[in-house]
């Protein structure tokens, strides 16, 4: 998957009944938002297996409550594409009946379209027969553009004044204003990096708002991660953001970044001054830095695997003990695309993990 795809479906698995509220309100009311969501993640794999277009699509399969008791089932699909789909209708309607043959249930069908072209506004289709028609199929869509005076500035501030914020209001708007800068570095920027230059200082900005509009801790921490993935920075600037992004937050009292974290860094640092005492004060941060840096990713890992499979003490312990760097990373990539937690441990156990004895 592509990194809109990922942000996109990160997004909406940590904030469901969000997405649905600020999206899809006639979808919202339907649902017992006190019983908690239960994604089908194999199911859908089982669907889609058999796609051989080669196009990126980022789908969710989510079993919910209605409030009259019944489950219902909702199928995602967010069109991460530049160019739409010509027959995203036709897939949809194939998804749903395949849907219902599996699972015994019709989806309420829902399609995100997060596309610049004003005039793609895909429908419903009807099937006829001997000129009668035999099938009808409905969806839901929402479209990006159409949010755009919902998320300025004075909407942002309205909802974070009423005690209103969703995230999904400011990722809607990181989405539009990520696609309007690159629409006008197209346009007056000649240099690549003059154009990487500006996306630095926009998600920098769009960095220091994730703490203006009254968000929690864990929604600002989603619209981190969604931000991340949404404005891809080459290698350098890359290095900048980071360190600048986490001064805006650590600053914000917010708690962006979380107590094991910060222990995770702030012990690393420490051992590494306490080895420079004997070995050198400039090897003993190089090496202290590292150091908190493996920790916090391990402290990440394990909190987002909790989160998403729950973990035993034992599973806790092995990842502690993970001591490679680019092992960590990679099973944090493979996070979202998980069915089980014993495929991100697959990516742990692989040849070099180098483990702590």
């Amino acid at each position: 998957m592509e990194p809109f795809d990922n942000g996109w479906k990160y997004i909406i698995q940590q904030h469901l009944y969000d997405f649905l509220s600020f999206y899809f309100p006639q979808v919202h009311t339907l649902l017992d938002i006190a019983a908690k969501p239960r994604f089908l993640d194999k199911e859908l794999q089982r669907l889609t297996r058999r796609s051989k277009t080669g196009k990126r699509y980022a789908d969710l399969l989510v079993q919910v409550q209605l409030k009259t008791g019944e489950p219902g089932i909702l199928f995602c699909h967010i069109e991460v594409q530049q160019s739409p789909e010509k027959n995203l209708t036709w897939r949809l309607f194939q998804y749903s009946y395949r849907i219902f043959d599996r699972l015994g249930f019709y989806p309420i069908t829902l399609a995100l379209l997060t596309d610049s072209v004003p005039g793609f506004r895909p429908e419903g289709l009807t099937i006829e027969a001997a000129g009668l028609p035999v099938v009808r199929f409905q969806f839901y869509t929402a479209k990006l553009l159409d949010f755009d005076e919902r998320v300025s500035d004075s909407a942002l501030g309205t909802m974070a004044g009423s005690g209103a914020a969703n995230p999904f209001a400011l990722a809607t708007k990181i989405h539009l204003e990520y696609m309007a800068a690159r629409k006008k570095n197209k346009r007056r920027l000649t240099r690549l990096e003059d154009a990487n230059q500006s996306l630095l200082y926009l998600k920098l900005e769009l960095t220091r708002q994730l703490k203006t509009h009254g968000h929690s801790s864990l929604q600002i921490q989603s619209l981190f991660m969604f931000l991340d993935w949404i404005i891809l920075l080459p290698e350098g600037l890359d290095e900048v953001y980071y360190k600048e992004s986490r001064k805006v937050l650590e600053d914000s009292a917010m708690g962006f970044i979380s107590t094991p974290e910060r222990i995770g860094l702030r012990r690393g640092l420490k051992e590494g001054m306490e080895r420079g005492i004997e070995k050198g004060i400039e090897k003993g941060i190089e090496q202290g830095i590292t150091r908190g840096q493996l920790v916090a990713e391990q402290a990440i890992l394990i909190r987002q695997l909790e989160r998403k499979f729950g973990l035993t003490e034992e599973e806790r312990t092995v990842i502690s003990s993970i001591q490679n760097s680019e092992t960590l990373e990679r099973a944090l990539d493979s996070i979202i695309e998980a069915t089980d937690k014993a495929q991100v441990f697959e990516v742990l156990e692989s040849p070099g993990q180098n483990r702590q004895e």
